[in-house]
């Protein structure tokens, strides 16, 4: 019964967001990410004003024209050292790290 009910709760705010109904017909439908995209650009797009929709186009370009792709490390590639701040605002190293043991680094973009 609560799962019936917490259902029909799920289902009434999704109808509400459109992000969330995507989300929702997304686990129904699997679809590959090129139709991800398409959706995504036929459902939300639309609702973005246009100055934010020519900043996001303008960032891609500027990311396209800079040849990102031909510089980026790939697989088996060695990791330059670096200093980054930890979230203390500390600056650590990657030595500092690898003198300890393996490292592993995570890249992700944070409140979106």
């Amino acid at each position: 019964m609560v799962a019936r009910n917490v259902e029909s709760v799920f289902k009434i705010f999704v109808e509400k967001d459109p992000v969330q109904k995507r989300l929702l017909i997304i686990k129904e439908e699997p679809m590959s990410l090129q139709d991800e995209i398409k959706a995504f650009n036929k459902e939300i797009m639309p609702s973005i004003p246009t100055e934010v929709i020519s900043a996001m186009t303008k960032a891609a370009e500027d990311l396209a024209a800079s040849d990102i792709v031909n510089r980026a490390l790939s697989t088996g590639d060695t990791m330059p050292s670096f200093s980054l701040p930890n979230i203390h605002g500390q600056v650590v190293t990657s030595e500092d790290f690898l003198s300890k043991g393996p490292l592993v680094v995570s890249f992700y973009r944070g409140s979106w």
